[in-house]
């Protein structure tokens, strides 16, 4: 009866998603911002549902008008960012946490969420800023979740990243101290204390690491740390 009616649209868009029926309830939504581009809470069930629907790199543009609308609140830039992640385009989810964090508490998985996007290379030397900013995220983290284990974990790699050894070798030990079969952390402590050619150390390391280790390129990496080790040993063997 009132086919043009954005409300009802909208409506029906959420009666869908409640039911399961997101592709219809995406079209619903679309429909109402053909009859009103500026209904705010359309443009954010329509990027929510596209990211359920698998659609992330369409959900970025509802979002984006939603904020520039509204300035947007946390939920909103928080969705942003998980959209722009999912759609490649790191910068753009690297300013939407910002954005994000300033106006709301985020959650501990919502920082190491964050937090991950260090690892690409090209974001790094675009953002030289963000890697001392992302270290500050995961420190607010581990204040709220001292034992949480992916946060010690990620405050290690950067720590690595930024030559900060020593507390890098702090998370990593942290991180395996909660959990003895952190794989990931026994290796990078294993890689660290070969190099420093912490013979002890790096033994105990790859011991563990071993122990845990299934991959067997993984594993020959591992045995190979401790070869500039054994070659001593050897050769002091051989002194008359």
């Amino acid at each position: 009866a009132h086919p043009k009616d954005a409300s009802l649209l909208e409506l029906k868009g959420e009666a869908l998603v409640a039911l399961g029926f997101r592709r219809a309830a995406e079209d619903c939504f679309v429909r109402a911002l053909e009859v009103d581009p500026r209904l705010v809470a359309a443009l954010v069930n329509l990027g929510k549902v596209r990211i359920d629907l698998g659609l992330e790199g369409g959900a970025v543009k509802p979002f984006r008008r939603a904020v520039e609308i509204t300035g947007g609140d946390f939920q909103t830039w928080r969705l942003l960012a998980k959209a722009e992640r999912e759609a490649g385009n790191q910068r753009g989810a690297y300013e939407a946490w910002v954005r994000a964090f300033a106006m709301g508490e985020a959650s501990v998985e919502d920082v190491i969420e964050a937090a991950t996007l260090v690892v690409d290379d090209s974001f790094r030397r675009a953002h030289p800023e963000a890697t001392d900013k992302m270290c500050s995220w995961l420190a607010s983290a581990i204040a709220r979740d001292p034992q949480c284990i992916r946060a010690h974990f990620q405050l290690g790699v950067l720590s690595e990243e930024t030559g900060k050894r020593d507390d890098a070798i702090e998370h990593y030990r942290r991180a395996v101290e909660i959990d003895p079969g952190c794989l990931m952390s026994l290796t990078n402590l294993a890689i660290l204390y070969a190099n420093a050619s912490d013979e002890k150390n790096a033994r105990e390391m790859v011991t563990r690491a071993l122990a845990l280790e299934q991959d067997g390129n993984r594993r020959k990496a591992l045995q190979k740390l401790l070869d500039p080790f054994d070659r001593k040993t050897s050769k002091a063997g051989e002194t008359p």
